[in-house]
């Protein structure tokens, strides 16, 4: 059950924007993982093992698919805003949880 009336409904249109970006957006409608997937830093720089294990490794980005239908995630868990470096291209910001 749902209180509607005491519903969050900026979160309610936070989640309908997040649906609407994966039915427009391919490269989030993925069945499996085996699309061309690129896991980075912050920075820019590749994650490598000790990233992974890593305690303080708390900002990545994911830049899933390749060419006209890639997608790149920014996730930033920190207290913190975060400067990331972007791979090569036009991007534009769809959405921001800020």
């Amino acid at each position: 059950w749902i209180d509607w009336a005491g519903a969050d409904l900026e979160l309610g249109h936070y989640v309908a924007r997040l649906v609407g970006l994966r039915k427009r957006l391919p490269a989030l409608r993925r069945a499996t993982w085996q699309c061309p997937i690129a896991w980075t830093r912050f920075d820019g720089a590749p994650l490598d093992g000790a990233d992974w294990h890593s305690g303080a490794q708390r900002s990545i980005a994911i830049l899933l698919g390749a060419g006209l239908e890639s997608c790149l995630l920014l996730v930033n868990a920190t207290a913190h805003a975060v400067a990331f470096t972007l791979p090569p291209g036009a991007w534009q910001l769809l959405l921001d949880s800020a």
